[in-house]
């Protein structure tokens, strides 16, 4: 990768793998390379900063820590030491190398900001950078991970009791249940010809909505069943089954309770035709269940549906996806005589009033 400008360091090469990151410094050996610290207040906590190093024999390099009062790294103050002052040597091989704070005059060990090596010589690779305690530190040992994989098991195919269509797309304000259906923003859907056309021209924040019932209705006796959508075009989408309050009063917050989404992608046939939900997938309380969500519209094509209803079972060939976990959305106390607030940080702007204030 070559370097880019405003980026955090001065280099021909910065290649990152395995918590490593190697640099090639440019042929003058002018290169500096840089991490910020957060203004730590390291003072009677750590003793220093200490890392792993592979270099050849004979590079040289600066290290420098940055402090600032204000925590502002616009004009720090900088102290530096050498390579040599640390009494580092290499010889090819990867170790452990430690940057003591008391090597650093006068250093203001409360408002630590920035750690910066200039004057890289040659090629090097550092390890994890981690602050230690006392005046020895050890390697930071990188935590063992275990790569997610996404389920790609499937389910038995089920059978439900009923089949009965909710929504063909023949009234502009009701379903065919007699139920409201619409969006959240009428310019970017359409209902032509029994057909629904979906465009949120990318805006993932809006949805449209189809009821099963004004109120509350018990889907708990179609759990075997599932919830077929006929659609063309992208399936770059997620379905909801929103939940009521316990209430069942929509005058009540939260309305809805809660919603628990899959990815419609997930659930389509071969043919990108037909989606099969399996109701059961649908992690909430299904004996309060208001009606469906179509949400999280990602991208700038159009999804065409014509048919959304629930069927006894899926064609035959169909290979039902396992269910995939999903975290509960809380948007009510659970706790008595308690309270909750939230803050949406989606405007950057307002996030910066808000840290602020």
């Amino acid at each position: 990768m070559a370097a880019v400008e405003g980026r955090v360091d001065t280099g021909t090469s910065v290649i990152v793998a395995n918590n490593h990151v190697t640099l090639t410094s440019k042929a003058d050996g002018s290169s500096y390379w840089y991490t910020q610290l957060g203004c730590t207040k390291a003072t009677n906590v750590y003793g220093g900063i200490g890392l792993n190093i592979k270099a050849a024999k004979g590079t040289t390099m600066g290290i420098e820590l940055q402090t600032s009062t204000s925590c502002d790294t616009t004009n720090p103050t900088l102290k530096d030491v050498s390579s040599g002052d640390l009494g580092w040597t290499f010889d090819g091989t990867e170790k452990f190398y430690t940057i003591p704070f008391s090597k650093f005059s006068g250093l203001d060990t409360d408002h630590l900001v920035t750690l910066l090596f200039s004057g890289i010589s040659g090629p090097v690779t550092f390890g994890p950078i981690s602050f230690y305690c006392g005046s020895t530190g050890v390697a930071y040992p990188v935590p063992t991970t275990v790569a997610v994989v996404e389920p790609s098991s499937t389910v038995p195919a089920t059978t439900g009791p009923s089949a009965y269509v909710i929504d063909t797309f023949g009234n502009a304000e009701s379903n065919n249940l007699g139920f409201y259906h619409g969006g959240d923003d009428t310019t970017t859907y359409s209902q032509s010809g029994n057909k629904l056309t979906i465009n949120t021209k990318g805006n993932s924040d809006l949805s449209w909505y189809t009821q099963v019932t004004d109120g509350c209705l018990d889907l708990t006796p179609n759990d075997n069943g599932y919830l077929h959508i006929a659609y063309t075009g992208s399936n770059a989408f997620t379905i909801a089954l929103q939940q009521h309050n316990p209430s069942c009063n929509p005058d009540i917050n939260p309305f809805p309770f809660t919603w628990d989404s899959v990815e419609a992608s997930r659930y389509s046939d071969t043919s990108k035709k037909n989606i099969y939900v399996p109701i059961s997938h649908f992690s909430i309380d299904r004996k309060l269940s208001v009606g469906f969500a179509l949400k999280g519209f990602y991208t700038s094509d159009s999804t065409v549906i014509s048919k959304i209803e629930f069927v006894k079972a899926v064609p035959t060939g169909f290979l039902v996806p396992s269910k995939l976990p999903s975290a509960p959305l809380i948007f009510a106390c659970t706790r008595p005589n308690s309270f909750a607030f939230a803050i949406d940080d989606g405007d950057p702007q307002l996030a910066q009033k808000v840290a602020f204030t």
